[in-house]
């Protein structure tokens, strides 16, 4: 609670002089960023199908007087994912390839292992994008120039990789679970370059970078012919250079990408266009649904084959990403409806980078007045619906309980709802028919005794009808 009360103190201090008509001046974010011992960060806002906002502050090297520009590229980690899924999804619609069949079918130079699971020659590439197929190695470590770097099959091989000595190899069986799967989206990268004859950096250079006009975009690597000159280096707690501060990822389908606030705003907006039926220059409306459709609600509580589905910052329905490599990073972010995106990107690890990012989606949201507020039943929960779902409940990513109590005659929760949430605590909104909303959530909560284990779950689903997701069993 006390570093919540210092980020609100922070938001007043550094926010609240600010112009009405800019969303902070340039005094604003050179605050913000020694507040945080933040190197660097640069912004772009998306409004009504139109790039309305842009800022940087900051140094591509702390004390070097390089300032962060708008063409700035920054190591984007997993922001790299949609692009990835995006490509996938345009070849499945020129025939290349067939989402839902077995991605062993689209294999030539390396094959999973065999299985307990006796379904693993099933697994799809839309599971794997999906992060629901099963696949280990959630997340790889960077190299620098002049360390031993894994070529694409030895990481499948768990060769030269500091996190993981097996190979990569099924957990469960595919779709029946969630689990974060970097692993997974390099199997995909290999199907692709199998499929096609080309690299992955070819493929997104010619299909998405260039006709998007996307020109400080890339996903060739630091050292390889064609890198970007206008980039931020990555910086740790003390603002100290990690390594050369230019990260190398051979997993590029999951982490490799480099790009500027305002390239990837021109990604979002023409996924929005294609969402909305109007004119985009090349993701369809049909790649737009596809990619952006929830393909399941365990653990995070949404996600489609590509995109992060669980944000609902100002209440509205985002399709979404972040990325986090050492000392750098970021967020893009898109409502599936009426045109508006953020992205911020920033050098800094994450104790720094991440309230920061925060505070600016919160003021941003505040200041362009989007807002939508949260709507209410005008019932009120009866005696049998209280009592289920009052109490506590036990996370399975938090050793901290979720509690929903009653204040005044209202409902309130204090902990997480799920593992990537900035919210800790807030009002439930009645619906009706058992179900309740919160501020900043895109499910509905529930709660259900589930006959397979006799326990009472807090479940999550999106909209009235839909189907009852287990979250956490009460205790």
């Amino acid at each position: 609670m006390r570093f919540i009360l210092l980020l609100v103190s922070l938001f007043i201090s550094v926010f609240g002089q600010a112009d009405e008509g800019d969303l902070s001046s340039q005094t604003d974010y050179q605050t913000l960023l020694q507040q945080f011992h933040l190197t660097g960060l640069s912004v772009a806002v998306v409004d009504d199908f139109q790039l309305v906002y842009q800022h940087q502050a900051g140094e591509k090297v702390y004390g070097s007087g390089q300032l962060i520009g708008p063409d700035t590229a920054f190591s984007t980690a997993s922001m790299s994912k949609p692009v990835t899924a995006t490509l996938a999804f345009m070849l499945a619609e020129a025939g290349k390839l067939d989402m839902d069949a077995p991605v062993e079918r689209y294999l030539k130079r390396w094959h999973l292992p065999a299985s307990d699971f006796d379904t693993h020659r099933q697994l799809s590439i839309r599971q794997l994008l999906s992060h629901t197929g099963g696949t280990n190695q959630s997340g790889f470590a960077d190299f620098y120039q002049g360390d031993d770097i894994p070529t694409l099959l030895e990481s499948l091989n768990g060769i030269k990789l500091p996190r993981y000595k097996e190979p990569l190899h099924l957990t469960f069986a595919p779709g029946s679970d969630w689990n974060y799967s970097g692993g997974g989206y390099v199997l995909v990268q290999v199907a692709l370059e199998d499929i096609t004859g080309k690299s992955l950096a070819q493929l997104a250079e010619e299909r998405l970078f260039v006709p998007l006009n996307m020109q400080h975009t890339t996903m060739v690597q630091p050292g390889d012919e064609g890198f970007l000159t206008d980039v931020a280096k990555v910086h740790d707690e003390q603002q100290q250079i990690i390594g050369s501060g230019l990260p190398i990822c051979p997993q590029i389908a999951p982490s490799g990408m480099w790009s500027s606030a305002a390239d990837l705003s021109r990604f979002l907006l023409d996924y929005q266009l294609a969402l909305a039926g109007k004119p985009s220059k090349v993701i369809s409306r049909n790649v737009a649904r596809q990619a952006t459709q929830i393909q399941t609600l365990k653990k995070m509580g949404g996600w489609s084959a590509g995109w992060m589905r669980f944000e609902a910052s100002g209440n509205l329905d985002w399709f979404s990403h972040g990325g986090s490599n050492t000392g750098t990073g970021g967020t893009m972010m898109a409502t599936m409806q009426d045109g508006k995106a953020i992205v911020i990107l920033a050098n800094g690890p994450n104790p720094a980078r991440l309230p920061v990012i925060n505070l600016l989606i919160e003021d941003i949201i505040a200041r362009r007045d989007w807002r939508k507020p949260l709507p209410s039943s005008g019932q009120q929960p009866g005696p049998e619906v209280l009592q289920a779902v009052l109490g506590e409940f036990q996370p399975p990513y938090s050793e901290t309980p979720l509690k929903i109590y009653q204040q005044d005659g209202r409902l309130y929760y204090q902990g997480t709802i799920t593992p990537w949430s900035a919210k800790r605590s807030g009002e439930l909104i009645y619906q009706g028919n058992g179900l309740f909303a919160s501020d900043d959530q895109p499910n509905l909560l529930g709660v259900q005794r589930h006959a397979a284990d006799g326990l009472t779950y807090l479940t999550i689903r999106r909209g009235m009808n839909g189907t009852p997701e287990p979250l956490m069993p009460k205790r």
